[in-house]
């Protein structure tokens, strides 16, 4: 209902007793509009409207402000940009009050250059992130991650601090792919396309919007000074043939994952490193990456940002995924080990069923469980050309095991020490090389369920598909067989069921109820994206995709690993009781955030109407940047209408009727 209409409700409401209506004009008011200081008028009504158009975007930028820190989607460089730009917009806006108030409030410059002062003062104290486009990976730590993304600093951090052997490389910094966005003149372009997508943007949409920013980004000229960055740290590994290139997004393992929505390159030869650079920054735009940020509310414009990590290339013997607790059951105190024959990128994928181990904690890292997978295809780096060339083993048995007992043993001594230094269940990415030796590729906090007590009914009903429960929760749903992994969209609230957990499936999580894949593991990135929008799901569903028919209604209890035909209510109202699984906060932004305590808070909540501005704000009462937009604002509207204690304008056509709550000040100087 528009204002208008309620005011026209309001006063066409019956009449309990007869209402006096006061209506008239103040003579004042007609001797000014017949003087030549009305004309002085008119330029104040342009300056009030000028400043009430900068009010607008100084609220946008503070706002923008928040969301980037809130979402974790921001590093150091681009803060420091953006407040930059907050304070020269608020020194415009404050001089334009000036001229409105004609200098009536001479303190208000003064306290603003006094907060701007002890806000520069904290943004001089970080280190000089981005003089650097490179940092060794020997010189990273999980401090900087604002600069090179937590994917980087934390292996940074692995290496340098807790000395657990990682592959050697380097990481391009955030601050180079900002720089390269600029010098290409890509930043407008990116926003533009970037406002057009909203949540309701249909799949058609973000595929063209996808298509046109990455084709850009693979177009773009890396600079100069960047290019000699890149060349310097690959002659520091002249010893290294083949190279991996591997996104470490700003915001990317984090509190939010980000699980293979970003491409990763194996086996680049040292004269492909810059176009497969540009291949991963062009990642950041890719459909499935801006369907994540879709479903989590996240903005896509040029100041989200890239930072890659171009590493050894380790041809490993086997490799895998550690989880230091199981993520659907974290009481029992249990690691689970996933492990496949080659690289682990067959792992990562869902492509094949790896073997899983799973060990004791309490027990010192003893194996308590092992499942064999079903893997039938290896990946392995051809030292000759560095293509990842897949190998048949169906049907063959390895001559030696791996990962040996001492390697599982070594992970977990290496997964104990990372979980305590970093305070959190650590996801972790492993791989064993030639020579028998264990290295870590990657660590993140893990996301776990919380452990919440529920009572499941015990049902009579024979399951009629079962498999190993990688997310937790139970759901009902019509089923959607997915045969093709560029499908768009599937009708909401389906149950989605692939042969393969590709991490391309991802896009269709949010529109999801739950997930049936007939390959796979806990350890997969689908699995990760899965429990992060708390999606049940179960791998390894032998004959799912044959068995199950499309629209058919059934539910999944990922719990126990199990599909019921049917809607099963009793199990699925039972399961309303289990919390969304969390992950514990990244506080990587401890600067920003310190700066933010002198720009979000807002003190002046409440300016009183009855009385003088300049008496009921004081100096002292004026204490962050947001303390300074209000105060303006409520300025600029008692300074326009010129509004006495009493309410008196001497301008303006007052209107007052008891039946409406409001008191109206009228000047038409535009009719």
């Amino acid at each position: 209902m528009s204002f208008l209409k309620k005011i026209r409700d309001t006063l066409g409401r019956k009449k309990e007793k007869k209402v006096e209506v006061v209506s008239g004009y103040d003579p004042k008011m007609v001797r000014f509009f017949m003087s030549d200081d009305f004309r002085q008028l008119e330029k104040r009504y342009a300056a009030f409207k000028l400043l009430l158009a900068e009010n607008g975007k100084v609220l946008d930028i503070m706002y923008d402000i928040q969301e980037r820190v809130g979402s974790k989607l921001i590093n150091f460089i681009s803060f420091k940009e953006t407040v930059n730009a907050l304070l020269v917009r608020l020194g415009n806006f404050i001089q334009a009050f000036e001229e409105l108030s004609r200098g009536q409030y001479p303190w208000l410059p003064q306290v603003f250059e006094s907060i701007s002062e002890k806000i520069n003062m904290k943004l001089e104290q970080e280190p000089a992130l981005g003089a650097s486009y490179v940092y060794s990976l020997d010189q990273l730590s999980s401090v900087m991650s604002n600069e090179v993304g937590a994917k980087a600093a934390n292996l940074g951090e692995l290496r340098n601090v807790l000395n657990i052997p990682t592959p050697q490389g380097f990481a391009i910094s955030s601050s180079a792919y900002a720089q390269l966005i600029k010098s290409n003149g890509l930043d407008t372009f990116i926003d533009i396309m970037a406002g057009e997508l909203k949540d309701e943007s249909s799949p058609e949409k973000v595929t063209e919007i996808s298509k046109k920013i990455s084709a850009l980004l693979l177009e773009a000229q890396v600079p100069e000074e960047i290019k000699e960055a890149i060349f310097k740290g690959l002659e520091n590994m002249a010893d290294v043939k083949f190279f991996a290139v591997r996104s470490s997004a700003i915001g990317e393992d984090g509190s939010l994952s980000f699980a293979g929505q970003f491409r990763s390159l194996l086996g680049v030869p040292r004269d492909k490193v810059l176009d497969a650079y540009k291949q991963v920054l062009a990642s950041l735009y890719g459909e499935r990456a801006i369907q994540y940020r879709i479903a989590q509310g996240l903005p896509h414009d040029h100041k989200i940002s890239m930072a890659v990590m171009v590493l050894e290339m380790i041809p490993g013997k086997c490799s895998g995924v550690l989880y230091t607790l199981d993520p659907t059951n974290p009481d029992l105190e249990q690691m689970v080990v996933s492990a496949v024959s080659g690289l682990g990128k067959v792992a990562v994928s869902g492509a094949e069923s790896p073997d899983v181990y799973v060990l004791d904690r309490r027990g010192g890292g003893q194996i308590i469980k092992v499942k064999k997978g079903t893997q039938e295809v290896k990946a392995e780096l051809d030292l000759s050309s560095g293509q990842i060339k897949e190998k048949s083993i169906a049907g063959s048995q390895p001559i030696e095991t791996c990962p040996t007992e001492d390697q599982i043993h070594t992970l977990f001594e290496f997964a104990i020490v990372s979980e305590r230094h970093f305070a959190h269940a650590q996801d972790m990415e492993w791989t064993v090389d030639p020579n028998g030796w264990v290295y870590i590729l990657q660590s993140r906090p893990l996301a776990l369920k919380k452990a919440i007590s529920c009572t499941f009914p015990k049902l009579s009903e024979t399951p009629i598909l079962e498999g190993d429960p990688v997310s937790p929760g139970v759901s009902a749903g019509p089923v959607v067989i997915v045969k093709d992994r560029t499908i768009h969209s599937i009708p909401n609230g389906a149950i989605i069921v692939m042969k393969t957990m590709d991490p391309e499936y991802a896009k269709l999580i949010p529109m999801s109820t739950a997930l049936i894949a007939e390959t796979g593991s806990l350890t997969t990135h689908l699995a990760s994206v899965a429990r992060e929008f708390a999606k049940p799901a179960i791998a390894n569903a032998r004959g799912a995709t044959e068995m199950l028919k499309d629209e058919e209604m059934v539910t999944v209890d990922a719990d126990q690993g199990k599909v019921y035909k049917g809607y099963m209510e009793s199990l699925v109202r039972a399961r309303l009781c289990e919390a969304p699984a969390s992950v514990e906060e990244n506080k990587d932004l401890p600067i920003i955030n310190d700066i933010l305590k002198n720009i979000v808070p807002l003190n002046l909540t409440d300016i009183p109407e009855n009385m003088a501005l300049s008496a009921a704000v004081k100096p002292r009462d004026v204490k962050t940047i947001h303390d300074i937009i209000r105060f303006v604002h409520e300025g600029a509207v008692r300074e326009m209408f010129n509004l006495g204690t009493d309410g008196e304008s001497g301008i303006s056509h007052v209107l007052t009727d008891p039946r409406i709550p409001l008191t109206f000040y009228i000047i038409d100087i535009e009719a």
